[in-house]
């Protein structure tokens, strides 16, 4: 019997089928980042405030949204200020108490296209679709709600692998005969969707779940493949190709768009670690103190102190009577010590460096960074 997939399974076996081994049939242990906490948490959010409008019977209810956000992220305080940021469109979302939505509903399937339990050991299929609903023209509307920084454009939409998988599993379990499938952005409120499905045209798309379902079916060898997503790959410390390709190249000149791309895949790779080990360093830190990195230096919170304009107001006109003209002290906003020493740099000016500098006052930061061991 094949195995069982969902949208999810056949993207990240496409991605890499090393991941998809690791993750859905060793079932490997990983630590889940940041990235993909927050995308659940907005999912739990979203659900229940769409839950909570359709049954309070108001179309919106940015008040209940806030404290639903500060409930669920509670544990989570180091995510927190993302997720608010990540849910602030909810609140655009227009909520129709006469509707009745689908929301966050699990379908699962046999085989034979048949509905099954979730959990049932012939399923083939499963489908987990955040909000749908039929609308007055008598089309089947489905979102999908995505907290992505980039809002997609329409190409990137109508191409989205996602959505006609959405259409097809609900046209199995929904009469109608029209589906509109879109991307809703949580971050921005703005929904954007791709052309209607027609449900004929949604053969298509089971023939090619059954088609990539076979090919993970018949594989035995589960090849690393190195790509984008392994900025985002929990298993990067396991896996020897992610590990090979952290070594830089070694001609000291790009010479071809092929050593090109390579050197910016390895660019991206090595910043996804430096992250992880940043993450890891803190959190040792802050229990265990400082760390020692050799020749006197260690890395820790240390502070930092620096020279900070309270009234920018005053300041810039005391550059502009000085003869700084408008458009560069417009340029080095916000203000530093440093910028001030630049806009004064010529000689005549020097003299008066003093009485513009004595505005400031010390500020002192903590930051995480390699300092000198103090005696």
């Amino acid at each position: 019997m094949p195995l069982a997939v969902s949208h999810t399974r056949l993207e990240d076996y496409r991605a890499c089928p090393q991941l998809f081994r690791w993750r859905h049939l060793d079932h490997v242990p990983a630590e889940v980042s940041p990235y993909l906490l927050v995308g659940r948490l907005v999912h739990e959010i979203a659900a229940t405030y769409v839950a909570h409008c359709q049954t309070a019977g108001t179309p919106s209810d940015p008040t209940r949204l806030e404290q639903i956000t500060v409930d669920l992220t509670d544990p989570h305080p180091d995510i927190q200020p993302d997720v608010e940021d990540a849910v602030e469109g909810l609140a655009r979302l227009t909520i129709e108490p006469s509707v009745s939505y689908g929301i966050e509903e699990e379908f699962a399937f046999t085989n034979a296209w048949e509905p099954c339990a979730w959990t049932d050991r012939a399923v083939f299929f499963r489908s987990k679709i955040d909000y749908h609903y039929r609308n007055e023209a008598g089309l089947r509307v489905i979102f999908d709600f995505k907290s992505d920084q980039k809002l997609a454009s329409h190409d990137e939409v109508a191409q989205h692998p996602q959505l006609p998988i959405y259409a097809w599993v609900l046209s199995l379990a929904v009469p109608e005969e029209r589906f509109v499938a879109g991307l809703y952005f949580t971050r921005l409120g703005v929904l954007r969707t791709a052309p209607p499905f027609e449900r004929p045209q949604l053969t298509r798309v089971r023939d090619a779940i059954e088609a990539q379902a076979a090919l993970i079916d018949a594989d035995n060898r589960w090849l690393p493949q190195l790509g984008p997503h392994c900025t985002r790959c929990p298993y990067t410390r396991q896996c020897r190709a992610f590990q090979s390709a952290l070594k830089l190249g070694s001609a000291p000149v790009l010479q071809t768009d092929e050593e090109a791309r390579e050197e910016a895949q390895r660019r991206a790779l090595l910043q996804k670690d430096l992250k992880d080990a940043e993450s890891r360093l803190r959190a040792w830190a802050e229990v265990h103190g400082p760390i020692p990195v050799g020749e006197g230096e260690e890395l820790g919170f240390h502070p930092k102190t620096q020279q900070v304009f309270g009234d920018v107001e005053v300041v810039v006109k005391q550059l502009l009577a000085l003869g700084v003209p408008r458009e560069a002290v417009w340029g080095e906003l916000s203000l530093s010590k440093a910028a001030i020493e630049r806009l004064l740099k010529g000689k005549e000016q020097r003299p008066q460096l003093g009485e513009v500098l004595r505005m400031a006052h010390p500020e002192t930061r903590t930051e995480f960074s390699v300092a000198r061991i103090r005696e």
